[in-house]
């Protein structure tokens, strides 16, 4: 049985500000955020026992835009270059629906 897009493992519906715990290291992409009109990203991995917060669920895209739980995680999933740029301002992650449902635990 194939699963709608926005709800996860537990079938409860997907919304902005549901939290999850990653339950094995995870591969994300990372979306890096500048001030100029631009961003890029970059693969990482996020540690099991991370917890994420969902940000946006776009509809049909099978992804969410989240942030992670822990501040001191921009060192590691962002490249260093990247957060020394003068443009830089943050970055999120972006998480198959497929990835959420198989690594990570609602909490």
């Amino acid at each position: 049985m194939k699963k709608a897009l926005d709800t996860v493992s537990d079938a409860a519906p997907l919304n902005p500000g549901d939290r999850f715990r990653a339950t094995v290291d995870t591969a994300v992409r990372v979306w890096i955020i500048y001030s100029a009109p631009s961003t890029g990203s970059a693969e990482a991995v996020l540690p099991a026992g991370e917890t994420i917060i969902v940000q946006e669920i776009p509809p049909g895209a099978g992804w969410v835009f989240a942030r992670p739980e822990r501040k001191e995680l921009e060192s590691i999933l962002v490249p260093e270059e990247d957060r020394l740029w003068p443009n830089y301002t943050g970055y999120g992650l972006v998480i198959d629906l497929d990835a959420l449902r198989a690594t990570f635990k609602r909490i």
